[in-house]
């Protein structure tokens, strides 16, 4: 009983990571870690905004990541927030100063291993990124922008797919 279980385990989770689909998937030659990173999703904005946001899972060693990326908004000395809200009504925060060289704003988190085990419950509903442009003011003096995506039915399991992709 205990190998036919073992065996349904085993071709469960080979099967599983079958359908991770990495872009990176390597060891480090000089810090000898691995380096993974898997296929991005696209989660388009249901109004006419003309920029996508992309969404990707890596891992540096033992350390897992969510980033957030490519879309324009132009900010000065500024910050971005990405919080997450899950069908169950959880919300996960992720900040990060952004990356202004190419007016487009990056944001990476350390995945937390409590943060993946909410991430695995349930389904994406909407993300949030809440922008500050410090420019004119800083804490409650500057300027704040609100910019959400509702993740469709090909993009609400992303994280449920693919964050066993990163063991």
């Amino acid at each position: 009983m205990k190998l036919i279980l073992f065996f349904m385990f085993g071709f469960s989770y080979l099967n599983c990571l079958s359908q991770c689909e990495y872009t990176v998937n390597k060891i480090d030659e000089f810090d000898k870690i691995v380096i993974m990173q898997l296929k991005t999703v696209n989660i388009k904005r249901n109004d006419n905004w003309k920029e996508d946001v992309k969404i990707t899972l890596s891992r540096e060693g033992n350390t897992k990541y969510v980033e957030f990326t490519n879309f324009l908004y132009e900010v000065s000395l500024g910050s971005c927030t990405a919080k997450i809200k899950l069908e169950n009504g959880v919300i996960l925060i992720f900040k990060n100063t952004p990356d202004f060289n190419s007016n487009r704003i990056n944001v990476k988190g350390k995945l937390l291993p409590n943060e993946i085990k909410e991430l695995k419950k349930s389904p994406i509903d909407i993300i949030r990124f809440e922008i500050r442009d410090n420019f004119f003011g800083v804490g409650e003096n500057s300027k704040k922008d609100v910019i959400d995506y509702k993740a469709t039915e090909e993009t609400k399991n992303y994280f449920i797919n693919n964050l066993d992709c990163l063991n």
